[in-house]
């Protein structure tokens, strides 16, 4: 990956009106105004960096990129998450959602239990037995995004995913039924549901009703239709 590059691209195109967290309208004043991506997200939060949530939120189209190949997910996961979350846990979040997109991708009956990210992530380890809990005892053990944290956003948004692997709409219906960091864990949960069961799953209503996608997105990636 081209994190200078990335970088650029993060900081030409965010909008302000969006809302961003502060910490990251930091960081992207800081870019635009031609600071170094290292050591700009290295110096937040105290010099310890960002343990947020915002690099697994986005990075799930990356590791759906990368079908089947859990190490090449893992290792550009972490080389767009570091541009933004210098933080070991930001950087883990990220790396357990773009293996687990990749994990899931076209592989019907994928598990938790079988998942190398499940071995490697300690902090975004899910408890098989949590699979038969309700979603509202889930939040309450893993987080449900509330703290804005890797931490506890991933671990939830995983098992989610897991419970629901084939229905889109559940597993975003059960997101934003626990409260939280709402649109976060919608995102991570419905970016590893739908690296399985692709466009068509999900509601055809749904697509309809989105925002435009941006117009700096090439043909290629634009949905036919």
């Amino acid at each position: 990956m081209e994190r200078d590059a990335l970088a650029a691209a993060f900081a030409e195109r965010h909008d302000p009106y969006r809302g961003y967290g502060p910490g990251t309208m930091v960081l992207l004043r800081a870019l635009r105004d031609g600071e170094p991506w290292r050591s700009a997200t290295t110096a937040q939060f105290g010099g310890r960096g960002s343990m947020g949530n915002g690099a697994a939120m986005r990075v799930a189209p990356l590791g759906a990129y990368h079908p089947g190949d859990l190490e090449r997910a893992a290792l550009e996961a972490t080389a767009s998450a570091v541009v933004t979350h210098a933080h070991p846990e930001g950087v883990a979040g990220a790396v357990a959602v773009a293996a687990f997109c990749a994990a899931s991708g076209g592989t019907p009956g994928w598990s938790t239990r079988s998942s190398p990210t499940r071995r490697r992530a300690g902090s975004t380890t899910v408890c098989a037995g949590l699979l038969d809990r309700t979603r509202e005892e889930v939040a309450y053990e893993l987080g449900n995004g509330a703290r804005v944290l890797a931490r506890d956003t991933v671990p939830f948004c995983v098992r989610i995913a897991a419970r629901h692997l084939g229905d889109y709409e559940r597993a975003v219906r059960d997101c934003v039924a626990v409260g939280g960091d709402i649109d976060t864990t919608a995102a991570i949960t419905g970016g590893i549901v739908a690296a399985h069961v692709g466009a068509e799953g999900v509601p055809r209503a749904w697509r309809d009703a989105r925002e435009p996608l941006p117009g700096w997105l090439s043909p290629a990636t634009r949905e036919p239709g």
